[in-house]
């Protein structure tokens, strides 16, 4: 039996709202369908006639809208019900992003085809069936329609809350209805809510995939799904690739190989009743070791490029093979792209992780040490990364350049710049190892110094995940390692960190970081006075400020990317 890990018990109250929501959303879908059909029955045998007489009625309107699910459902469903609070934090509890690779023009319908299908399809549900994660800010003009197997639309009561989410049956004649459906901004539906595409998301999946379900395990069930292609021919409809990132992380599953006992049980309840028993194991609500809500991890879902057909009424078997070979392997990029990124450089000197979107108008400029930026060429490859030195002086001219838009120098529509200082350097990197943050800062005062004298606001940023690309040998201050390694970076300015990656064929030894997920999270900033000529005390005082704030930028987040969270300390030395 597993060792229990109990929840500390100082946790915010919106982190306790956060995981009551998760485990609301966890208790609606395993027993909810159960809980109302059993309600309406016991309603209509041992309920007053006011009750019986309700069952009747509501029972023959179940019967005249038996086709809800298969006619496309109810357009986008309610809105308020779509925003509701719980929802929103539902999202925050893990958290859920939606990210986008291109733009979906809203003059034609698409077919989202979502990977993994994970136990419950998290992530589909809160970034298609909820309006918490921006998908309309992101898509303009097209609506999103879930889709799920038809018999949830005959249980009494649930299948009003599918259809105040949006959702629709993923029978073949609902799902054709939809992505048919006119495009024309004059078209009735189309000016009632203003939208003019549908993109119909499907879990290829299915339940079939779910079983495969575990934590960095993304196998899918893809390779004899192929009716989806069928539908996009027929309809013309555009067919585009989306993974959950995070998906297979919130829950554990016992081993279950093709052949076991308890992979052949799970396979005949799946093929009698459409539903995969997967017999998963999440948390608590004071535990992270057992129970039904998924755990915080982050949950990234990418939405790819589209993959445009030729409407075909009647397509060949090699026309839909060959849309399916191109959406495996457009699926695979998409994948093998967005599959990990790597903090400071990826977020600051590269435009990969989205810097520009968030914080519009501002330039990263991230700085190093200046002799780098004298050795031949390699200063060009610096230079065309936005790369400036870490002197003093080169500092200090980024910091007071002019923030007028009609100043030369902000001829590229940029007004303002954001000096990105790796604060801790090269001695920081000799305790690198995983989840040991101990940070060299104590004395490192001189980024306050300068934000004095030009009044700039100083903004702390964590990088969690950047220790765990790499181990190290043990190099406690003192030992003969760490005796050479400290001469080393005093004589020479470069830490000759001893670290262990994993090679191309084998995850043991090598120079390359290991794929791990890194997330940057960029704090508040610490406003500061412009003093020209600053005191010891004035810069102590800002430094201490700053300490502070890191280091509840770093509790705040902690939980979310760090595991084993509860004995991890940030330590500044």
């Amino acid at each position: 039996m597993r060792e229990i890990e109990w929840a500390p018990l100082n946790v915010p109250l919106r982190r306790r709202l956060e995981t009551l929501c998760a485990f609301g959303w966890m208790s609606l879908f395993l027993f909810g369908e159960l809980w109302m059909l059993f309600y309406y029955f016991y309603l209509l045998i041992f309920g007053g006639l006011l009750a019986k007489t309700f069952c009747l009625i509501y029972g023959a309107f179940i019967y005249y809208d038996r086709k809800a699910g298969t006619n496309g459902g109810r357009g986008q469903g309610v809105k308020w019900f779509r925003n509701l609070f719980c929802w929103k934090l539902f999202q925050t509890y893990f958290p859920a992003t939606l990210h986008k690779t291109v733009d979906l023009p809203a003059d034609r319908n698409y077919i989202f085809a979502a990977f993994p299908h994970g136990v419950l399809s998290t992530g589909t549900f809160l970034n298609f069936a909820t309006d918490t994660t921006g998908f309309y800010k992101l898509f303009p003009g097209i609506r999103s329609r879930p889709c799920t197997l038809n018999f949830h639309f005959i249980i009494p009561f649930f299948r009003e809350v599918l259809l105040s989410w949006g959702l629709a049956s993923c029978a073949s004649k609902s799902v054709m209805s939809m992505l048919t459906a006119s495009n024309n901004p004059q078209h009735p539906v189309n000016r009632k809510d203003g939208r003019t595409a549908n993109a119909v998301v499907l879990v290829v999946g299915g339940a079939a995939e779910s079983l495969h379900c575990r934590p960095g395990s993304y196998r899918l069930v893809l390779k004899n799904r192929k009716g989806f292609c069928k539908i996009a021919i027929q309809s013309g409809a555009s067919v585009v690739p989306v993974i959950n990132f995070g998906e297979v992380d919130l829950f554990d599953q016992p081993p279950n190989p093709i052949g076991s006992g308890l992979r052949n049980f799970q396979e005949w309840v799946k093929n009698t009743t459409g539903i995969a028993p997967a017999a998963f194991r999440g948390r608590g609500f004071f535990q992270y070791t057992y129970g039904i809500i998924p755990r915080r991890r982050p949950l990234n879902t990418v939405i790819g490029a589209p993959i445009h057909t030729q409407k075909n009424d009647k397509p060949t078997q090699a026309d839909i093979d060959d849309l399916h070979e191109k959406f495996c392997k457009s699926l695979v990029d998409l994948f093998n792209t967005h599959k990990s990124n790597t903090g400071c450089f990826l977020s600051f000197a590269t435009d990969t992780t989205g810097f520009y979107k968030f914080f519009p108008g501002i330039r990263s400029r991230v700085v190093t040490l200046d002799f780098h930026l004298l050795v031949p060429l390699f200063r060009e490859l610096c230079f065309s990364w936005g790369v400036a030195s870490c002197s003093s002086e080169g500092i200090t001219n980024l910091l007071t350049a002019s923030n007028d838009p009609k100043s030369p120098t902000n001829g590229d529509g940029y007004t303002s710049n954001a000096v990105v200082l790796i604060v801790g350097g090269a001695a920081e990197s000799l305790n690198c190892r995983p989840n040991n943050f101990q940070l060299v800062l104590k004395k490192r005062k001189g980024f306050c110094r300068i934000a004095l004298k030009t009044g700039t606001p100083i903004v702390p940023v964590i990088n969690f995940g950047e220790l765990d690309l790499f181990d190290q040998p043990a190099n406690p201050p003192g030992s003969k390692l760490r005796r050479f390694q400290e001469w080393v970076k005093a004589t020479t300015g470069i830490a000759p960190a001893a670290f262990v990656g994993r090679g191309f064929f084998q995850y043991t030894f090598g120079l390359i970081p290991r794929r791990k997920p890194i997330n940057t999270i960029i704090g508040e900033p610490v406003e500061v006075p412009q003093i020209d000529n600053p005191s010891k005390e004035d810069v102590a005082q800002l430094h201490e400020r700053f300490c502070i704030e890191l280091e509840a930028l770093f509790e705040k987040h902690k939980s979310k990317y760090v595991e084993n969270y509860e004995n991890v300390k940030l330590i500044m030395e």
